[in-house]
This record gives structure tokens, sequence and C-alpha cells, in this order.
């Protein structure tokens, strides 16, 4: 069977225990083991654009190994099970496609729900209300910079835990930037500039950090060196084009890049040392755990109990209220709500008028 669509295709969101199941998955992290007793089994995650799912290979295990690599797409015969909580995969039969080129590799990769040419067409947007002609120029030469557009506009933003999908970079930067700006406005000794900045730069280096093909793997240079040092590349390489770019400035821009994990033990070279980078890290801390942690809720909440299964990486089960019970509207009327609202409201101050806490 070779799909073009999402025709009688079988997403890995929708498998469950005792579901028999054929169709087309990108196969990844392929291993080849034994048991106990000896016999040779191959583990390995399918994944489509709804995600993964844990797989095995028990029956010839190794001409399985043999014949498929990571990165491979197969036509994979199998059934749902469950083990210590969680659906995998039983793999019956694996075959290549009789015709891989009519794949719609659309299919196997998640992608970000948002329109890439408009969410960096918004980024453009942010750049241009820029006022620090250094900053701004330095920006437009980056973000207008053929190939590192095409890059940015498809590239993940992390391998597993948050954004992991294509365009998931620009969503997240997007993201950033955006929650900078109110913030900047929130906060008016922040400067707007050096933090939006900050904010779109941040993470240039993951362009070059992962492959941009079907697997989205780690490049040879992503593993050695990560994306941080990658992005400080590409914005010295930008500052050097321009010869009366400030080195003061310079050197903050690098700051806000090496220091954005925030703790040394999350790969941070540096812990933050300005303001404006000690708030980069948490709006960027912040944006990762809401998609991440929000992605995880839904995939794993049991609709029954609201629970999730255990989350490693954090340390913990997670729940999912159902809110809209929980806060079910009131028969109040909108007119009423908003009139309710506005009275809550804190009065416009007369700017003429001083507080008695402004005379001390």
């Amino acid at each position: 069977m070779d799909l073009t669509s999402d025709q009688d295709k079988v997403f890995v969101q929708d498998i469950r225990e005792g579901q028999n199941v054929d169709s087309p998955f990108l196969l990844e992290e392929i291993k080849l083991g034994q048991t106990k007793n000896g016999r040779p089994y191959v583990s390995l995650k399918l994944k489509d654009r709804t995600g993964r799912i844990e797989a095995r290979v028990w029956d010839q295990a190794e001409n399985f190994y043999e014949n498929f690599k990571d990165g491979d797409i197969a036509q994979i015969t199998g059934s749902g099970e469950s083990y210590q909580g969680q659906v995998q995969l039983k793999i019956i039969q694996a075959k290549q496609p009789e015709k891989p080129d009519n794949l719609d590799q659309g299919l196997f990769q998640p992608a970000s729900p948002f329109n890439p040419e408009e969410m960096y067409t918004e980024l453009l947007e942010f750049i241009d209300g820029i006022g620090d002609p250094h900053l701004k120029g330095l920006l437009l030469d980056i973000f207008s910079d053929q190939d590192i557009a095409a890059k940015f506009k498809k590239a993940p933003a992390a391998k597993r835990f948050h954004h992991a999908y294509l365009s998931g970079l620009l969503e997240h930067t997007l993201s950033v930037v955006r929650a900078a700006s109110f913030t900047a406005r929130l906060y008016p000794r922040l400067n707007q500039d050096l933090l939006l900045a900050g904010a779109m730069i941040h993470d240039l280096g993951k362009i070059n950090e992962f492959e941009l093909d079907k697997n989205g793997d780690y490049t040879t240079e992503g593993r050695l060196l990560g994306h941080m040092m990658l992005g400080l590349e590409i914005v010295q390489a930008k500052i050097g084009e321009q010869p009366d770019f400030p080195a003061d400035l310079a050197r903050i821009l690098k700051h806000l890049i090496i220091s954005h994990h925030g703790e040394y033990e999350f790969g941070s070279p540096k812990k933050p040392k300005i303001l404006e980078a000690l708030v980069l890290y948490y709006l960027d801390e912040m944006d990762a755990k809401i998609n991440g942690i929000g992605g995880f809720i839904e995939r794993h909440a049991v609709e029954d109990t609201g629970w999730t299964d255990y989350n490693r990486l954090m340390d913990r089960f997670f729940y999912r209220p159902d809110l809209e019970e929980l806060l079910e509207a009131s028969d109040i009327s909108e007119d009423e709500r908003e009139e309710s609202s506005n009275s809550r409201r804190r009065p416009e101050r007369d700017p003429n008028q001083m507080s008695f806490l402004e005379d001390d």
C-alpha cells in the first residue's frame, strides 16, 4: 500500500491496544538486543506526523535489523499491545514501500499547525519596529539571508521535548518574541530592542544543529558544538560584515545567546548576568515547558481519570482537570459580564496627580 494522502493511513496517535495495523511509518532508533534467554529482538520507534510509538520485532529480528536503518520508511503490519501501561506495536511484518517516491512526506513529519510564511512575516514586522539602528541592521542581515530564512522556516526547535516538528523553531522563536514584546512594555526598565533581538537569535544555531530531512537527527556539528556555539558563529559572521557595530553591544548579544539556558546544569555555559538575559531565560523556559508539557498531557492523559502516565523528564504525573465543568459559565449576560469586568479595572491615573508614595 503506497499512500499519497491521509486516506487509509493509521496514525500513531490513534493506535490502541488490540488494534491491527497495516500502514507506513518512519523508523527511528533501531537497536538489536537479546532477551534473557538469548533470543534476538529489535526495539525501535515508529514515527509519523502525530508522534512516536515504541515497537518490537520478535520474529526474524536479525533479518529486520540487516534490512532497515534509521530514517527508512517501511510498510508495517502489526498489532497494538500494552506494556507497562503504554501501548507499543508488535511488528509482524515489515517491507519496503513499492513506490517510495509516491509517499507524501508530510505524513511522517510532525509540523507546526501555523503557516511558516505567515510566522516569518510577523517576525520581520517585529524587526521593522526595532529602533536601534545597529540591532535592526544586524537582524535584517540575518533574517533576510535566503539560506538562513529557508532553514529557519523548516527547522525543529528540538528533537524530543518541545516544538519537535517542522517549523517548530520558528513557532517557538515567534512565541518568545511576542512574550518579550509584552514583557518589555510591562516592565519599562527592560531594554525592549535588546530583549527582542535576544529572543530572535537565541536559538538561531538550531538551523545547523538538526538535519532538515525526514529523520531530523543531529548533524555532526550539532553534536560536537551545539546550537549556542553554532548560533554565535552565525551572529559573529554577520557582525563582521558591519565594521561600525559597537563591540560592547556585540558582547551583550553573545551573552544573551550563551546564557539563555539559565543554569549550568541545563547546559548554559554562563548564567544570565544582565536583566534582559535573565528575562530571556524565563521566557524561553516558559514557552518550551508550555508546549512540551501541554503536548505530553494531550497525548497521555487518560480520559476517565485525567491523569497521565509518569513523566520521567519532569519527575511527576500530570493531571488534566475538566475545566469546562469546573468553571462552568454562570447565567449572567455578556453585557453584565463586561460591566463587572470594567468595574474591577484600575482607573486610569491622572499624570498630574502625585501619589503619597512618590512624595518619599
